[in-house]
């Protein structure tokens, strides 16, 4: 009897046991799995992370190319306006510069060297900015100057081209021809305008036409005249360089010293 007793008590013992170490098994298998679930988890929100800031994010993307290409378009704005005010050029480049530093932000660029991108847009945008402001004391067309010179260009043939030439060296006489070429283009027509750079620069406007005995050539001439009745002076000369019997050129050289 003692010793079936000592076994009934070993079994009991033992099946306590097995199921004390069923339910610890069980339990370290739910945490187990629980610490993979949670490493995953973190591996997937890591990743999205990592893809958000290495600039992959469509919305930063589409970003980007709005703010680059209105940066852009200032920059258009102000170079090829026939004229700028001074406050103009400095707004325009003032936004041009904002959008590229946000452009370059949104490309990712600004987090591997802030410096560097920083710096080279701005000094960018101040080099810029400061060639396009408009020389102080130039000289400008009013609107009936302008008006006048269209309706002088109405008269020419059909078949008579107008170029107007600027020297490359003198940035008053390129604005100022910029003028005059809007002037003349206010009704339609073309007046196409020519960096020169080989040939002297004048001093002051000279219509140049190859002979005023050709219908190019007379409506040139009536062009010098009407230019002075408009209080724009300029010389009439025949046999001038590079101009054939079907162009009428304008040389807007350098400013006179009494204009």
């Amino acid at each position: 009897m003692a010793f079936s007793e000592v076994n009934c008590r070993y079994l009991l013992h033992a099946r306590k046991s097995d199921k004390l170490a069923a339910m610890a098994r069980e339990g370290l298998e739910r945490l187990l799995r629980s610490a993979a679930a949670r490493q995953a988890r973190n591996t997937a929100t890591l990743g999205r992370s990592d893809k958000m800031q290495s600039g992959k994010n469509p919305f930063r993307w589409e970003r980007g190319f709005l703010c680059l290409s209105l940066g852009v378009g200032a920059v258009i704005a102000v170079v090829a306006a026939p004229e700028v005010a001074l406050r103009s050029v400095v707004v325009l480049s003032i936004f041009a510069g904002v959008c590229f530093t946000c452009a370059s932000h949104d490309f990712g660029k600004l987090r591997t060297s802030p410096k560097l991108w920083l710096g080279g847009i701005w000094l960018g945008v101040v080099l810029f900015g400061y060639k396009s402001l408009p020389p102080p004391n130039g000289r400008h067309l009013t609107q009936e100057q302008k008006e006048g010179l269209a309706k002088l260009r109405d008269q020419f043939p059909k078949a008579c081209g107008t170029l107007v030439y600027v020297p490359e060296d003198s940035r008053e006489s390129r604005i100022y021809g910029k003028e005059i070429q809007a002037g003349l283009q206010m009704h339609g027509a073309k007046a196409n305008i020519v960096h020169e750079g080989v040939m002297p620069s004048p001093i002051g406007i000279v219509v140049g036409v190859h002979s005023s005995l050709e219908p190019c050539g007379f409506a040139g001439e009536n062009l010098s005249v009407g230019m002075h009745i408009l209080n724009i002076p300029s010389r009439f000369v025949e046999g001038f360089p590079r101009a054939d019997a079907s162009s009428v050129i304008v040389f807007v050289g350098t400013k006179p010293p009494y204009d």
